[in-house]
């Protein structure tokens, strides 16, 4: 998969039009732009030209490829990650837990790499995360371990909301988040 280089303001744009946590560049940009797979092959592989009628001017866009699979992979310091959620919707989920699971998913989904970083977190007697589910059971019998939607990862949810904005503020800041952006996020719990 390919990507284009785009200014700042238009890849805040494109990542502020995310419908759903996960969605891809590519997602977001058949959408807005209402192309198939197919129109969109052809633009890559071909040189556009695009003419300015009034002015009579034709200009060559060039698309440069860069090694970058989507938005998700940019580095958190390129992007508001605050985009990658919907507020409202996670505010409707109804339980802390649902809240909760809701923001780690969107969290993995800004950066997976550093999820998996961020998500080594233990206490005293406890595994907090894992890719097994049977490890967090064996961590304490009610530990009520549920996967995070859209990441290999499971988590603990027998906590309080106290806990768990915890947990949240220790992954986001792990991930390079700024303190207003974790603010926000442990609000949301």
């Amino acid at each position: 998969m390919k990507t284009i280089e785009i200014e700042e303001d238009l890849y805040l744009y494109i990542a502020s039009q995310t419908k759903h946590i996960g969605e891809s560049a590519s997602d977001i940009l058949r959408r807005l732009l209402e192309v198939d797979g197919q129109e969109l092959q052809q633009a890559q592989a071909e040189n556009v030209v695009v003419s300015n009628e009034e002015a009579n001017v034709e200009q060559e866009l060039v698309v440069e490829a860069v090694n970058t699979d989507s938005l998700a992979q940019t580095d958190v310091a390129d992007i508001d990650p605050l985009n990658y959620f919907n507020f409202s919707e996670i505010s409707e989920a109804g339980s802390s837990t649902k809240r909760f699971l809701s923001l780690l998913s969107g969290l993995y989904a800004i950066d997976g790499e550093r999820f998996a970083k961020a998500c080594v977190l233990k206490g005293s007697k406890r595994e907090y995360f894992s890719q097994d589910k049977d490890l967090l059971l064996a961590s304490g019998k009610t530990s009520k371990p549920q996967a995070i939607p859209n990441s290999p990862y499971w988590v603990i949810t027998n906590t309080n909301t106290a806990r768990k904005r915890h947990i949240l503020q220790h992954v986001a800041s792990e991930m390079g988040l700024q303190e207003f952006q974790i603010e926000r996020l442990c609000e949301a719990v």
